[in-house]
Parts: C-alpha cells; sequence; structure tokens
C-alpha cells in the first residue's frame, strides 16, 4: 500500500470502532464460525480496526502472524477461501495452525480461513476481513459472496470516514408519541432503546417486549438481512432508507417505509429513525396495477391499430403494438419493440406536425385528436389519431396513440359529419356488434352488425328503445352498470331479440368519463356466440352418450350369461331416455322361419307397451324395411316422411303412434341377426347423423352380447352332454366288469385246479393250465382297475379323509411284492423314518395307489436294477415316493401317463404287458384325497414317482 494511501487512512491510527465490530459479528454468523477480524494491512504489518471471538485464537500482540495469510489474500483476485489450513505446506507449520506446545496454553490451532480484502474506489487494496475457526469448513458460494459486500461495506465507512454528529436536544415522550409514524431509536449495540406509542400499535408488542432487541428481530425471511445491512450502512455513512414488511406480534406484514440518521447522543453513536406505514400506498398501486392490466386487455382487443410508447428526445419509442396496428401497418411487434414509430409510418413532410401533437398530448394531459396521413402495408392512408400522454414520475413520458382509418370518409362525405362516419366506416364491415349507450339516453350509436344481430331494422328504431329492453333478464343490464368503473371483458349475456328470441352474446365494454369522473358514455362490443354455444353443447352431449354407450359396452363384458338380458333392457333404458326416445327395444330375425321378434324393449312412463303384439312378424309384412336391414342400411326417419313402398311398416307404426324412429342393423359377420330400434312418440324426433352413428355401437355391443350369451349357453349344454355321456360310459364299464368277474373267477379257479390235478406226464396240460390261469389273473387285474377307474369318475368308490399309517401300509405292499421283484432280478428296498407318516386319506386308496406304483415300478425295472420305497413328512404333507432304476421315459411325455390307457410303448409291439389304467385310477384316488402326485423321468435312468397327501396326526393303535 503507497504512503500516500496509508495517510489517507490513517492506518497508524486507526481505532477500533463499534462499526467494524458490528461487521466482524455478522460475518462469524454468516459462517457458522468461531472469530472474525477487520484488519488494515500494510507494510508487513496490520492494525487491528475490529475483532471478533479471537480470545483463544490470536493474541492481542499476535495480529501481524496472520499477515502471511492476509497477505495472499491481498495478491488475490477474490475472496481467499483455505477449508483446512493444514492441507497447505506454507502454513500447516504457522505456529497458529500448527497450535501451542505450551501445557498449560489455551490457545486452539486454527483449521480455516476466509478473507476478503478491502479494495478502495480507486483499486486500492488496503485491509482485509477475516473469519477464522478451529474446524475445516467447505462454505457455499452464497456465504462468501456475502462476506464479499460485508468487505465493502467496510471500505466504503473508511472512505467516507464519518465525522462524530453534535448532540441534539431529547425529544420529550409526549412530543414522539404524537408523531403519526414509527419513532424509534437504537443504541451503538444496535438494539431497539427508545421508541413511540405508534410503534408499540403497529407491531401489537407489549412494552416489556420492546427493550434491546435488534433491529432485524422485527422481520424474518430475505428482510432480516437487509434490515441488518441498512443499519450498518446507516452507522458507517450517516444515513440510509429501506423499504420492508414489519412483523406484527400477529403474524401480518406492513409495508413500511424506514429513514435513519446517525447522531451522536452521550458521546456514542445512535440511530434515530421513522417508519411510514406503506399499506394504502401499495393497495392503491395493486389497484392502478390492476387497472393498467385490464385497459392492456382492452388495447389488445380493440380492432383498430393502437401503439403505447415512451417520448425520448422527439422519438417516439414504441414499447407495444396490438394485432389490429400489425396488420394494418405491415409490422411485426417484437420486430418493431424499441423502434421510433416516427421513421417507421410517419411521411416525412409530417415529422415535425407529428413531435408537436406528441408534446401537446402531454401538456393538456387529456386525449388529443388529430387527422393524420400514415404510410402503411397499402400505401398512405389518412387516420384520425387519438393521442393520451401521461408524465411519469420515474422514467421517460408515456404515450398512448389510436388509429383510426378515416380515407373512405374523408373521400365520401362532408367534415361536419366526419367522426361519424368514420365509426360506420370501421365498424359495418365486421360482424360484431358496437355500440355507444349514453346513461340518460340508451343507444345513440350502433353499427349494422348491432341493429341486425337484435333483429330491428334501423338504427332509430333501436334508439327508441329503453336499453333494458335488449337484455333477457333487464336486471342483468343495472347488474353490469354497478361495475361502471371497471373494464368488461367479454362478459356472456343473455340478450333478446325484436322478436322475442333470445341469444348468448359475449359483451366487451368500457366506460368514457369527464374531467369530474362522471360517465358520459359506454362503448361496447357484442359477439353472438349463440350457434358456438350450441356447438358445445352439441359436443357435451355427444360426449355424454359416448360414455354411456362405453359404459354399457364394458358391463356387457363383465356380465354373467343368465344376466345379459336384463342388462340389454337397462342399457335400452338409460340410452333410450337420454335420447329423448319413448319406447327403445331389440327385434331377433329367425331366417329359417323369415320372421322377426321383438325380444327386449324398454318404455318411458306413459307409453304402452306393444311387445306381446311384435311377435313372429313375417318378413313378407314388411318387405322394403327387411330388405334395409338386410342391407346393414340405418333407418332414420319421420313416419309421414316414409316412401310409399314402406306404406306397410308406416301403417304397423302408425298403428303405435309413432312419430318417428331410428332403426339400426344388428349383424354378425355378414348376417344380419336383429336391430335395434328408438321410437319419438309423444313428440318428431329429429336424429341427427352423429347421433345415429354413435347408437351403431350400441347395436354391435348387444348383437356382441347376445352372440356372447348363446356360445355360452352351447357350451353349458355341450358340457352337460359331455358329463352325462361320461356318467353312462362309467355305469357301463362297471356292468360290464361285474358281468364278466363272475365267469372269469371260475376259469382262473378250474385252471388252478386243473394245473394241480394233470400228471407229469401230461406236460402240455399242465402247460396250458398254466396259461390260462395266468391270463385269467391278468384280464382279472385289468378288469379290477377298469372298475376303479369307472367308480372313481363316476364317483362311486367313496374314499375316507381319516388318519393313515402311510409308512406300514408301504411296507406292506412292499413285502407283498417282494417275491415278485426276487423272481425279476430287482432288489425292492424299503426306506422308512424312525417315527411312521400318517396322512388323512382314505387306507383302501393308499393300497390302491401303492400297489399300482410298486408294481409299475418292478414291471419296467431290468434285472440287476433297483426299486426303492420310502415315506417322509415334507413340511405340512406326508409323501410316499416310489424311485427305479428302470427304463425312463421323455420327461415331456409324462403327463400322458395318468391318461386312461396310455403307456410310454404301445400297440401290438409294445415291450411290457399292461393296459395303462394303472397310473390313471392312481390319479384319480390320488386327487380324490386332495393330493397330488408328481414324476421325475429320465429315459434309460429311471423314473421316481412322488405322492403328497395332507399330513395327519399319528394313527392311534
Amino acid at each position: 500500500m503507497p504512503p500516500s494511501v496509508r495517510r489517507r487512512y490513517n492506518v497508524q491510527a486507526a481505532q477500533e470502532e463499534e462499526d467494524f465490530d458490528r461487521l466482524t459479528s455478522l460475518a462469524t454468523h454468516l459462517f457458522d464460525a468461531s472469530a472474525a477480524t477487520l484488519e488494515l494491512v500494510g507494510d508487513g504489518q496490520g492494525r487491528v480496526l475490529a475483532r471478533t471471538g479471537t480470545e483463544g485464537l490470536v493474541g492481542e500482540g499476535e495480529t501481524d502472524s496472520l499477515y502471511p495469510v492476509h497477505a495472499q489474500t491481498l495478491e488475490t483476485d477474490g475472496t481467499t477461501v483455505l477449508e483446512d489450513l493444514n492441507a497447505h505446506d506454507q502454513f500447516s507449520d504457522h505456529s497458529l495452525v500448527a497450535g501451542d506446545d505450551e501445557p498449560l496454553s489455551s490457545k486452539t490451532a486454527l483449521q480455516f480461513y476466509a478473507g476478503a480484502p478491502l479494495t478502495t474506489s480507486d483499486g486500492h487494496r488496503i485491509g482485509v476481513l477475516s473469519v477464522l475457526d478451529t474446524t475445516p469448513h467447505m462454505p457455499p458460494s452464497e456465504t462468501v459472496e456475502q462476506l464479499e459486500r460485508l468487505a465493502a461495506m467496510a471500505t466504503e465507512a473508511l472512505e467516507r470516514h464519518p465525522c462524530t454528529v453534535a448532540g441534539r436536544p431529547e425529544l420529550t415522550q409526549q412530543i414522539v408519541d404524537h408523531l403519526p409514524g414509527l419513532f424509534y431509536v437504537f443504541g451503538p449495540d444496535g438494539r431497539l432503546k427508545h421508541w413511540n406509542r405508534q410503534f408499540e400499535t403497529t407491531t401489537g408488542y407489549d412494552t416489556d417486549e420492546f427493550e434491546g432487541r435488534p433491529a432485524y428481530s422485527f422481520f424474518d425471511g430475505d428482510d432480516q438481512w437487509q434490515i441488518a445491512k441498512t443499519v450498518l450502512e446507516a452507522f458507517a455513512s450517516g444515513s440510509s432508507a429501506i423499504e420492508a414488511d414489519l412483523l406484527t406480534s400477529g403474524g401480518e406484514r406492513v409495508p413500511m417505509l424506514f429513514r435513519g440518521e446517525r447522531t451522536q447522543v452521550e458521546g456514542e453513536p445512535h440511530l434515530v429513525g421513522v417508519g411510514v406505514d406503506l399499506s394504502e400506498q401499495k393497495e392503491a398501486e395493486d389497484a392502478r396495477c390492476e387497472e393498467r392490466n385490464r385497459f392492456e386487455t382492452l388495447f389488445d382487443s380493440l380492432p383498430t391499430p393502437v401503439v403505447h410508447g415512451v417520448l425520448r428526445n422527439g422519438r417516439f419509442d414504441i414499447l407495444t403494438v396490438n394485432g389490429a396496428f400489425e396488420s394494418v401497418f405491415g409490422y411485426d411487434a417484437d420486430a418493431i419493440e424499441g423502434r421510433n414509430l416516427h421513421t417507421l409510418i410517419v411521411p416525412e413532410e409530417e415529422g415535425d406536425q407529428t413531435v408537436e401533437y406528441d408534446r401537446q398530448a402531454l401538456e393538456q394531459e387529456s386525449l388529443l385528436r388529430a387527422e393524420v396521413r400514415r404510410r402503411t402495408a397499402e400505401g398512405p392512408r389518412d387516420f384520425q389519431v387519438h393521442r393520451a400522454g401521461r408524465v411519469q414520475k420515474n422514467g421517460p413520458p408515456e404515450l398512448y396513440a389510436i388509429y383510426a382509418d378515416i380515407t373512405e370518409r374523408k373521400e365520401t362525405e362532408a367534415t361536419h359529419r366526419e367522426r361519424e362516419v368514420l365509426l360506420r366506416s370501421i365498424t359495418d364491415h365486421i360482424s360484431e356488434g358496437i355500440y355507444r349507450s349514453d346513461p340518460e339516453r340508451g343507444i345513440v350509436y350502433a353499427n349494422e352488425a348491432f341493429v341486425n344481430m337484435f333483429g330491428y331494422d334501423s338504427l332509430e328504431e333501436v334508439q327508441e328503445l329503453d336499453s333494458s329492453d335488449l337484455y333477457a333478464d333487464p336486471d342483468e343490464r343495472k347488474r353490469l352498470l354497478r361495475r361502471d368503473g371497471e373494464v368488461l371483458e367479454q362478459a356472456e349475456v343473455t340478450f333478446r331479440r325484436k322478436d322475442g328470441t333470445t341469444f348468448v352474446g359475449l359483451l366487451s365494454s368500457r366506460s368514457g368519463r369527464d374531467e369530474a369522473d362522471t360517465v358520459e358514455y359506454y362503448d361496447g362490443l357484442i359477439t353472438d356466440i349463440t350457434e358456438r354455444k350450441e356447438y358445445e353443447e352439441q359436443l357435451a352431449y355427444r360426449y355424454e352418450l359416448e360414455r354411456k354407450i362405453v359404459d354399457v359396452s364394458t358391463q356387457f363384458i363383465n356380465t354373467p350369461a343368465e344376466e345379459i338380458d336384463e342388462a340389454i333392457e337397462q342399457a335400452l333404458g338409460a340410452v333410450g331416455s337420454f335420447v329423448g326416445a319413448d319406447r327403445s327395444y331389440v327385434f331377433f330375425v329367425d331366417k329359417e322361419a323369415q320372421t322377426t321378434s321383438n325380444t327386449h324393449e324398454w318404455c318411458a312412463e306413459g307409453t304402452e307397451s306393444h311387445q306381446p303384439d311384435l311377435q313372429d312378424i313375417p318378413y313378407a309384412a314388411m318387405p322394403w324395411f327387411m330388405e334395409r336391414m338386410h342391407h346393414r342400411t340405418p333407418l332414420m326417419a319421420a313416419v309421414d316422411d316414409l316412401p310409399d313402398q314402406a306404406f306397410r311398416l308406416q301403417s304397423i307404426l302408425e298403428d303405435g303412434d309413432i312419430e318417428s324412429l331410428v332403426v339400426l342393423p344388428m349383424t354378425q359377420g355378414d348376417a344380419l341377426v336383429g336391430f335395434v330400434g328408438f321410437d319419438a312418440i309423444k313428440t318428431e324426433r329429429e336424429w341427427e347423423q352423429d347421433t345415429v352413428m354413435i347408437l351403431q355401437v350400441l347395436s354391435g355391443a348387444i348383437a356382441n352380447a347376445l352372440q356372447r350369451k348363446q356360445m355360452e349357453e352351447d357350451m353349458i349344454s355341450a358340457r352337460q352332454e359331455a358329463e352325462e355321456a361320461n356318467r353312462l360310459k362309467s355305469a357301463f364299464l362297471a356292468n360290464m366288469s361285474h358281468e364278466i368277474r363272475t365267469p372269469l373267477t371260475s376259469i382262473i379257479g378250474f385252471a388252478e385246479v386243473i394245473g394241480e390235478e394233470a400228471s407229469e406226464e401230461n406236460e402240455s396240460v399242465t402247460r396250458f393250465a398254466d396259461l390260462i390261469h395266468r391270463g385269467g389273473l391278468r384280464l382279472l387285474e385289468t378288469l379290477d382297475a377298469v372298475l376303479n377307474l369307472s367308480k372313481l369318475e363316476a364317483h362311486e368308490m367313496k374314499l375316507a379323509r381319516r388318519p393313515v399309517n402311510l409308512t406300514d401300509g408301504a411296507e406292506a405292499v412292499a413285502e407283498e411284492h417282494h417275491p415278485r421283484a426276487e423272481d425279476a432280478g430287482v432288489d425292492l428296498i424299503i426306506e422308512s423314518p424312525e417315527s411312521p407318516v400318517c396322512a388323512k386319506a382314505d387306507e383302501g386308496g393308499v393300497q390302491i395307489v401303492a400297489q399300482n406304483l410298486v408294481s409299475n415300478a418292478i414291471k419296467y425295472t431290468e434285472s440287476g436294477g433297483e426299486v426303492r420305497v420310502r415315506t417322509y413328512r415334507d413340511e405340512d404333507q406326508s409323501v410316499l415316493e416310489v424311485e427305479d432304476t428302470g427304463i425312463g421315459m421323455d420327461q415331456k411325455l409324462a403327463e400322458d401317463l395318468f391318461k386312461p390307457f396310455r403307456q410310454a410303448t404301445e400297440g401290438t409291439t409294445r415291450l411290457y404287458e399292461g393296459t395303462g389304467v394303472g397310473l390313471a385310477v392312481t390319479k384319480q384316488a390320488i386327487e380324490q384325497m386332495d393330493g397330488q402326485i408328481e414324476v421325475d423321468t429320465e429315459r434309460g435312468k429311471g423314473s421316481r414317482f412322488t405322492v403328497r397327501l395332507p399330513s395327519a396326526t399319528q394313527k392311534q393303535p
């Protein structure tokens, strides 16, 4: 820092001041840090102006020890932030960073440093505002920026170096209490010392809640920071002002303007100020803003060119233009914003006069009219321009200019008719009705569209009316007049025509006032939106009808077949009543009998049903109609308008008092299956094409529903027939098995006797007797299996569900098959658990299952193989498992094993005996005992059959 600068800021003589203490205190709060210092730095040393929280960090004589860190701050652009001083080699050994090694020292090592330079207005860096802490920090960028603002405030205070203000006489409390605004005095520490009664009234706090409160405590949010900053500025610069929302004790916010000045009281700086309530001013500003918004809306909707701009040194700089301006003058609003209006549309010879008109508009502070010539997209044209100016408190003067094209008027009519012809030349070429009304005289002007809109013959006829006669509800005009201070923008109003009919119009209007703010006239524009409203109603009607039919179609999908008929009649009622029909119905056709019958019907209240009389009607009774239906052509007509060839149909309809109808064919593919109809009986109904198209969807939905019903009924009938056939089959098998069993038993017995009695010399007799005996047993086994299967399928075999010792049953069956296994060279192994496994099943059923599985396993296992029979418990199931090392089969064919008469090898070339009934019987028995069977098999390696039955407690002996 050069000596001249040092002398200017009196570095050597600088003393700590209260203003600077506040800055360092605020800095510690911003960073949530332990300490902060404000120092002037020069010639390798520093001078402390203020410090906060440095006790235990930097001693009184150690300020120069921070110089190396400050030096880096002064040499670096912006704020220096060292998040962890230990991470920087140049500072890690510093005494303030490494800490004090003396055991009795209370000083703590520094870890964090952030420093913002004090930079003067002429670019000299004279000192540093620093924040210190004993732990590392990672401050956000917003906090660093606020530290820079505090450094700038300190620099500004040093540059101004405020002088002490002489003491002033103390104001008496009585005078202070009578001040209209808030009066307050803050002490050197920024806390409230004195206040007036208005301060208490406005804030709502009790007297004992004021003393010692900091200024920012009466605010919240960002206002707290701004108030704290402003108080510091006031102490530093001598005065300050700010607008902020004062927070009352009840949580309300009061907009206020605060102004304060620093003064010396008893040798110490104090801040004395007043606060002014800005509530009314803010409300007025909001009201003006709202009024301006309404004005701008009208501005955009006016059919004549309007431009808004500001005047600067003879220029008219454009701010905004409306759509009519863009159309007439051929300029885009965005493209000409900020450009001089005069150079765009004012001919050179009228430039000076235009500038003068602008000046006069500002001086008169009222609407200024003038006839001018302007350049347009179609060439030069004449306009009557209306100018209105306003001098703003802040910023350049504001001006509005409205251009009314009077070219045709000037060419065709005399000067004394200029204004009337101007209005007609503009308004008579648009479809909207434009008018001006007088509070006393009513309609004084209306364009041709307005006259035609209300069904009158001339403007004079309209002018003779009371204005309220134009409204369907005369009170509506009164309600609108009460809003005469507002701009009406497209208010929806129902008007009355001359013939008494009504129409809906959008009314936009604004009032014209004199200097006394009295309404002189109302200018308005009416747009007939009757057709649009009707279209909207049609759309709403169509949407609701579509929604109803979608609901009906969805209901048909979810309705059981037996309830379809009832659902169809409910749908006919819902849709029929909505479309205004008196009767809706469904007819089905009988193609073989060439007749049609009324199957479903809905009638409105008071409408007689003719359904009993409309059965089996021959096609020949209405050939024209049936031909139309077969060609899938809907019929929608008034009965009186039917063609001559429909005379038979017309006669039937007239007998039913039908005025008009719509009938829609129902088809399935290309075939006609019936038709859906809607009759209007009480009054003739004109059926719209859109409605008929939507009703065709209903016709299709009903046809689909009836088709689904028929299909489900056919399926039920087919299932019943199949079940009956299966029952007869099972009964037949049971009877046949019984009839065959008796003679077969005799054959087996006789074969056994013959074999025993035949002599050894007669070997052929013995051999034939053995063949007969074994064949008989095989046939008997087959008959038993078939009989069991038939009984199971016919539910004639009752399988009880009681505790059964599954382990004992499996062992018994295995023991029974041991001789057979030994003969086949198969090792039959029984794997039994330590405690018996019990299942909830039928003992006979378990025997059937075990017999079939063990027998099959031995049959399909070659000599040298093995069969394992095991039982065990698996959670809540009891398991019987039979595993063999036999021939196995493809896993994908395993499911077919459980079908009757199916084997792994079939036909005359099969390798193993058997009928293929055993596993079918097994599966039936298991399922009737609430069990499951699984098979895991592989060709050439064997099979494992797993039977799972519900577990039961151990069977009591």
